[in-house]
């Protein structure tokens, strides 16, 4: 990437709710898969001189957040930045954000 194009940081964009690439296991798909987030998270940040970031939701299912048990992981893995997005990936974009579990998994 940094070869291509001069850039400020990387984003790893685990938010994406839609069906075509949550099937494929990208977007919110991928953050359901700890060991291999863990595997694109550590090379990536191994790779770049500049920060690498990384956006997720809550969880796949409205009813079973997760992200709390993967946010606290990534930076040892070497991202520089996490985002949480407030809602899960069967809620899209159509309800409230959590925000008191944004703030749970920040803590």
């Amino acid at each position: 990437i940094e070869a291509e194009t001069e850039v400020d940081f990387v984003d790893i964009n685990m938010g994406c709710p839609i069906d075509l690439v949550c099937n494929r296991g990208m977007g919110a798909g991928l953050a359901q898969r700890a060991n291999k987030v863990q595997g694109i998270v550590r090379v990536m940040s191994q790779q770049l001189s500049c920060p690498l970031t990384v956006k997720l939701r809550t969880g796949y299912d409205m009813d079973k957040p997760t992200a709390h048990r993967l946010v606290p992981q990534l930076p040892g893995w070497g991202a520089a930045a996490v985002t949480l997005h407030g809602r899960s990936r069967q809620q899209r974009y159509t309800k409230l954000a959590d925000w008191d579990y944004i703030s749970q998994c920040a803590s």
